[in-house]
């Protein structure tokens, strides 16, 4: 058909993902193989931010498939949005605000809900550090306000998340705390280096943003999806304590903890009602003890710091 007519059977505005879809749809109908081209994009995006930026690959990916891979199987446009707004790293880190605009733009027409990245390039550039720290504590507080009551904007231009606005979610207690874990860690091992410009304060910014914001949070489910954009922050946090960790034997503590509480917290969607019509064969306990082993052993041989 048409793009015209795809686009209004899509029934979306976000005339990125419409395209994408569509340019797809001329190649192949099978919905499979959209998903191979869809992780394709994914995975090559990750890794040429994690080779970039990350101070350990493979934790990164390790850590990239333990908090944000399964949900994104499902949630395929706003974690096609999440690894655009990746690229934007760069223009964040050198003060480039129109190509930082133009790819939130870009990321915006994926899917609305990546308006929720638009403060971190003003949040990061802000000068003093006690100024920037009250700012990270403000700008969360405001950032959870404005979102739950974003539904009439996104109304204004006809984007229909009434369904997120009418549906509450809880969050976890213990995915709480596991967050504001990692941030004491984090600020304990980092010190004075967490606010080092460049990768290390992009990753403060994410993680304060998202521990924070979670903490914050009212029960609607829009909310706690916005907050995902800055939940990406463990895939730089989590190596950066490791590269930071004095000894060997706390590096391999760290990631052993990180693995079995990420683990956790990935398990824990799988009881939701969404997915009770799924069997999941494959989730046993042999399963999970095999991967944390192949896991430890890709850490150990790969595990070398990139600076």
């Amino acid at each position: 058909m048409s793009f015209a007519n795809f686009s209004d059977a899509f029934r979306t505005n976000e005339y990125a993902f419409n395209y994408f879809s569509w340019i797809v749809s001329l190649v192949t109908h099978d919905f499979r193989l959209f998903l191979v081209i869809y992780n394709i994009i994914l995975l090559t995006i990750y890794y040429y931010t994690f080779k970039k930026y990350s101070v350990n690959v493979p934790l990164a990916i390790i850590c990239m498939i333990l908090t944000v891979y399964f949900q994104s199987i499902f949630v395929l446009r706003q974690h096609l949005a999440i690894s655009i707004l990746l690229l934007s790293l760069p223009f964040i880190i050198n003060k480039k605000l129109i190509p930082y605009l133009l790819i939130c733009v870009l990321a915006f027409n994926i899917h609305i809900s990546a308006i929720a990245w638009l403060p971190v390039y003003f949040i990061y550039n802000i000068e003093g550090k006690k100024t920037y720290l009250l700012s990270l504590v403000i700008s969360a507080f405001a950032i959870t306000t404005i979102i739950s009551n974003i539904g009439d904007v996104f109304l204004l231009i006809e984007a229909d998340y009434s369904s997120y606005l009418e549906s509450n979610t809880k969050i976890s207690t213990t995915k709480n705390l596991i967050n504001v874990t990692y941030l004491i860690i984090y600020a304990i091992t980092l010190k004075g280096e967490m606010f080092k410009n460049g990768i290390n304060r992009l990753a403060t910014t994410l993680l304060f943003l998202c521990t924070i914001g979670y903490i914050l949070a009212p029960p609607v489910a829009l909310v706690d999806r916005m907050l995902t954009y800055y939940s990406i922050a463990t895939v730089f946090t989590i190596p950066l304590i490791w590269y930071y960790l004095p000894s060997p034997a706390l590096k391999n503590l760290f990631v052993f903890v990180v693995i079995i509480l990420q683990g956790y917290v990935s398990i824990q969607p799988l009881s939701a009602d969404y997915y009770k019509n799924f069997t999941i064969v494959a989730l046993n306990f042999p399963y999970v003890i095999m991967c944390i082993v192949a896991t430890i052993l890709v850490y150990k041989i790969y595990s070398k710091p990139n600076y």
